[in-house]
């Protein structure tokens, strides 16, 4: 049963000096990635945009990785976090370029200047834009990713398998690139049938599949790429969050996914803690980390349920009814994390942390049989203690950044807070393309009433947000 715990100031974590800054623009430039298609040049039956793909490789990312890690291997997670972060915003300044040709360019300068950093020649639109802190970590992150790639292609001879043993940050760097690898062929296989006239088809179908095979050491990749394992059957519902649109009983534009939208949370979450740990002096890498895949898996139960509308909702909480919409989409949703685990009949071992984290990160809960009796959720500050969640009851940034690693310590408080800043966002992208619909209008408005009025928590361990918040929902 989760318990409640009272704030202890902790002092031990690292000090950091910097003046923070948040903008109104980082925030709307994350947004972008809505607006920006992938396969730009081949026929698409639907949308494939880049903050959908980054959702889907980032979740594919964890699976990964958590896979290795029941192999007892070593992988640095924040190589994975911030490294999907730079490609990110590498994509959306070189946004319409083909991958052969993108290489060649960059080939072609690091053959004259060795020291060229594609990610970093990206990066610098941002530093005006994100905490001092966030910067540089990605910038840090920008050196190292190009320092991986050169020991991979002269040191290991582009030899994956070889690379990977290396240490951390080598796994993390291969796990990532498969990862990208898998939700591009995702993508490619969704539109191959109606590009069959196309004579470059079957070679992309052939040189993403070698690219991949290249991987295939990693247990979730061979797994992924076998269509009747239970990791690729789990994988296929949870990646249908990428055709299912948000606000989708209205026209908008850009269209946006729930995948999109977790994206675009787990992207506002590390801005907020980044920002946070600042203004604090202080920077706890494990929570801004846990609290990233927290925002990215917190909406995974509509991959069981769909969108529970609001009508729908307002209806049962005026018959006092509301805990059975919890009951009925964590039964739902446990219906569908079988597919990956079950407890009561045949499973792969290896499996059962994967499980348990997905389930933690998604719902803010260990048990999901127990869901309908938790008075707590995903948007709950949390952590795991001796096998139980632990809730915070005090907004000390600093009792959460001072636990050690393995406690999973999630700010569900800055979740929440980025979960609303996206659907804000979104509805104002289609207000400004001229969709004067009541839906977009009335959410805007109760956006601004929950800011102005303080019916949400703007404080955030000590550092007021309001400012910001009324910054970027301002007129």
């Amino acid at each position: 049963m989760a318990t409640r715990r009272a704030g202890v100031a902790y002092n031990t974590c690292m000090q950091v000096a910097d003046h923070p800054k948040l903008t109104k623009k980082a925030f709307l430039k994350f947004a972008e990635g809505y607006k920006i298609q992938r396969w730009n040049d081949r026929a698409r039956t639907g949308q494939l945009v880049e903050l959908d793909h980054f959702g889907q490789k980032m979740m594919l990312a964890y699976i990964i990785g958590t896979l290795e890690e029941e192999k007892n291997n070593t992988l640095d997670w924040g190589t994975i976090i911030y490294g999907g972060i730079l490609h990110y915003i590498r994509k959306l300044k070189y946004f319409d370029m083909k991958p052969e040709v993108w290489s060649s360019i960059i080939k072609s300068i690091q053959d004259e200047d060795k020291d060229f950093d594609p990610y970093y020649e990206a990066l610098r639109d941002w530093e005006s834009l994100i905490p001092n802190n966030l910067w540089t970590t990605l910038k840090e992150s920008s050196e190292s990713l190009n320092k991986l790639g050169s020991s991979l292609r002269d040191e290991e001879g582009g030899d994956w398998s070889q690379f990977s043993k290396k240490g951390p940050k080598e796994l993390a760097y291969s796990v990532l690139y498969a990862a990208h690898k898998l939700a591009s062929y995702w993508e490619f296989l969704s539109i191959r049938p109606i590009n069959s006239h196309n004579p470059e088809t079957e070679d992309t179908s052939r040189e993403l599949l070698k690219e991949i095979q290249a991987l295939d050491y990693l247990d979730g990749v061979a797994r992924m790429l076998n269509d009747n394992t239970r990791l690729s059957r789990f994988f296929g519902k949870i990646s249908n969050l990428r055709y299912q649109q948000r606000w989708s009983h209205t026209y908008k534009q850009p269209p946006s996914t729930v995948m999109g939208h977790s994206a675009l949370v787990s992207l506002f979450s590390a801005l907020f803690l980044h920002f946070i740990g600042m203004s604090r002096k202080t920077h706890c890498r494990p929570l801004i980390e846990n609290t990233f895949w927290g925002a990215l898996f917190h909406d995974l139960p509509e991959a069981a349920t769909r969108d529970i509308v609001k009508p729908v909702k307002e209806a049962l909480q005026k018959k006092g009814k509301e805990d059975l919409i919890r009951r009925t989409e964590m039964k739902l949703f446990r219906e569908l994390l079988v597919t990956i685990y079950d407890e009561n009949g045949p499973s792969h071992a290896n499996y059962k942390k994967l499980y348990d984290r997905i389930i933690y990160y998604s719902t803010g809960i260990l048990d999901i049989a127990k869901a309908s009796l938790e008075d707590d959720s995903e948007f709950n500050d949390r952590y795991i203690d001796s096998g139980q969640v632990v809730f915070e009851s005090t907004k000390d940034f600093i009792n959460l950044c001072d636990l050690a690693e393995d406690k999973k310590q999630v700010s569900g408080r800055i979740i929440r807070l980025s979960d609303i800043l996206a659907a804000y966002i979104e509805a104002t992208q289609s207000i400004k393309a001229g969709i004067q619909d009541d839906e977009f209008q009335g959410a805007v408005q109760r956006i601004r009433d929950l800011i102005t009025q303080t019916k949400i928590d703007v404080e955030y361990y000590g550092v007021d947000l309001k400012h910001i918040l009324t910054d970027i929902t301002g007129e």
